[in-house]
């Protein structure tokens, strides 16, 4: 066996391989840092404006008094009207500033429906009685 024959033989082709590496500079890196977090900042903002919005509708949606629940059961009346219904909506307020909606027929009067009714009204007077004895405080 002869060493130079070996070492004359070179290496097959593919055998060679060349690896390259990017290094950014820390320029590179520092503004692709800033870009990045401006664009989180971005997405923050829009995401807090549109829980803001959110929030903002929700409120006008609901009715925040007693005058607003009347005028909404009219319309709901006149739209009952339109529709050739017996239905009919009524909102009173109890003793204790209580909404309370009433579903009737209008021509015999007979109750429908009660919102909240009449069985939860009960239990949250007899939880009011017992708020003394089992809880120090209300929430």
């Amino acid at each position: 066996m002869n060493i130079n024959n070996i070492n004359a033989q070179a290496a097959p082709p593919e055998a060679v391989s060349v690896t390259t590496t990017f290094t950014p500079s820390a320029a590179q890196v520092k503004s692709d840092t800033v870009e990045n977090l401006d664009k989180i900042q971005k997405t923050q903002t829009l995401q807090n404006q549109t829980k803001t919005k959110a929030k903002a509708k929700e409120q006008e949606e609901k009715p925040s008094s007693t005058e607003e629940m009347q005028e909404l059961t009219e319309e709901l009346n006149e739209y009952m009207d339109d529709l050739q219904t017996n239905l009919g909506f009524y909102v009173k307020e109890d003793k204790k500033h209580q909404i309370i909606v009433e579903i009737k027929n209008r021509k015999t009067d007979e109750l429908v429906k009660q919102i909240p009714s009449e069985e939860l009204l009960t239990i949250k007077e007899k939880m009011e009685e017992l708020t003394g004895l089992i809880f120090d405080a209300k929430v």
